[in-house]
């Protein structure tokens, strides 16, 4: 049977089951340690070719020897915290002066939002200026903010000035 082809620019998950559902059946090669890959690898310490191939310069055997039952316990705790911190954030009730804001808040001109909230607004109202980039007017390194007249180019407050 040929190959099926990965897609490109990065690894595919292959799943007989639906989006959802979760695949029980056991597998008879453990999967790539690194996260958010499933590719499968012969042994749970190293990563799979792909991931090797992509990570050449920065992955290095570890001066600590596991053995692979070892290394499967250690990984299989490492997702289990994930899967339990992924599962508390998708059940926490709103920040504390969200809810406040919204409980005591009268409407009229009195009503105030919360700090983050006028945070958020005035972020929005105003461009952004990223520091370190390259102004297309003066070619200066300046804090600068994406200009809207020439789209994808940088310009610092000082040539928005003159222009």
């Amino acid at each position: 049977m040929p190959a099926r082809p990965s897609p490109p620019g990065g690894h595919s998950r292959s799943s007989t089951c639906s989006e959802g559902q979760l695949n029980d059946t056991p597998s008879l090669f453990a999967e790539c340690p690194l996260p958010g890959c499933t590719y499968p690898v012969d042994d749970p310490r190293w990563p799979c070719g792909e991931c090797e191939a992509a990570l050449a310069g920065y992955i290095r055997p570890s001066a600590q020897l596991v053995t692979a039952e070892e290394a499967t316990a250690m990984l299989a705790d490492r997702d289990a915290a994930v899967a339990a911190i992924y599962a508390e954030r998708r059940t926490m009730a709103p920040l504390a002066e969200l809810a406040e804001a919204t409980s005591t808040a009268r409407p009229g001109p009195q009503a105030q939002p919360p700090t983050a909230a006028r945070a958020a607004a005035a972020r929005d109202a105003s461009p952004e200026y990223k520091r370190n980039q390259l102004c297309w007017v003066c070619e200066g390194r300046r804090a600068c903010r994406l200009d809207t007249d020439h789209s994808g180019r940088w310009i610092c407050r000082t040539c928005e000035a003159i222009t």
